[in-house]
């Protein structure tokens, strides 16, 4: 909690063993993310007419951009936890998954979960946390993100979300304590939900 950042550096490895039930977390938030794209085609029957008609095909073409807390509250372990999260995002049909760390300020470029499985990712931070900066970058992409999930144990001040922010926002916390703390406020601004670390 706080302004100062922080520079500390390490190296966490994606988890790959996280219990959490997504159907259930992601069943709302995914039908408020996801975007498809219509496309004709001659081997779906039309709802209406049957084969007399072309019928559609939708291809997902939804892009999710992923903040991960990295700050002076959050442990490793935490950490790791939340990369195993972000790992199972990809079995559910999104395009494109971009992942950046936040403390009171956004550390680097986003990167892709792609080389976030990989190679892991270099941890920078541990400073204070601050959700604005992530707020103001996802609506600075305009558009091009179609939902945002933080990764976060919550304690830090309610972001204000600008005029137009229009991207549907996921809250995933920790534990059931830091959810029933700060619940309220984030579900005010999207859905929230917690995970057992």
């Amino acid at each position: 909690w706080g302004s100062l950042a922080g520079n500390l550096a390490g190296k966490i490895i994606a988890s790959t063993k996280v219990k959490i039930d997504y159907r259930k977390v992601m069943q709302s938030f995914r039908a408020d993310m996801l975007s498809s794209k219509r496309r004709l085609t001659r081997m779906r029957p039309n709802r209406r007419s049957g084969f007399e008609n072309f019928g559609s095909v939708y291809e997902l073409t939804s892009r999710l951009l992923v903040a991960i807390d990295v700050s002076g509250s959050t442990t490793d372990e935490m950490v790791s936890k939340f990369f195993g999260v972000v790992n199972k995002f990809f079995k559910y049909g999104i395009e494109e998954i971009d992942v950046i760390q936040f403390d009171s300020e956004i550390k680097g470029e986003p990167e892709t979960l792609k080389k976030a499985r990989k190679y892991g990712i270099d941890i920078v931070g541990r400073g204070g946390t601050d959700f604005q900066p992530v707020i103001d970058f996802a609506h600075s992409q305009r558009g091009y993100y179609h939902g945002l999930i933080i990764l976060t144990d919550g304690y830090a001040d309610k972001p204000h979300l600008p005029d137009f922010f229009n991207i549907p926002l996921l809250w995933v916390l920790p534990s059931e304590k830091e959810y029933m703390t700060h619940k309220a406020w984030m579900q005010q601004l999207g859905k929230a939900c917690f995970i057992e670390i």
